[in-house]
């Protein structure tokens, strides 16, 4: 199943969350329309009565895509022949 943001527009929702709270839909109607469970729609029930004009069910990503290129440049130091299991071998010299 895609994503409720890939399926449905943040006017389509809206307008569902609108009649929620006008008494027209019931929660169940709703869920059943987006295909999502009773905890999701209160999350987003939560986020639309926040704040209804800015509502917005666009996936916003909390960490970066993907590694820069230094980072990946110490990842795959980390896996060098002076290393177990992804950590540093220390070598004492006596």
């Amino acid at each position: 199943m895609q994503q409720l943001h890939r399926r449905f527009t943040n006017e389509q929702v809206k307008v569902l969350f609108r009649g929620y709270c006008q008494g027209v839909l019931t929660r169940a109607e709703i869920q059943e329309m987006l295909g999502i469970g009773k905890s999701r729609f209160f999350v987003l029930l939560k986020e639309y009565r926040r704040d209804a004009e800015d509502f917005s069910i666009a996936y916003g990503r909390h960490s970066p895509g993907k590694l820069s290129a230094a980072l990946a440049a110490c990842r795959r130091e980390d896996f060098s022949p002076n290393t177990i299991g992804g950590k540093i071998a220390v070598i004492e010299h006596v």
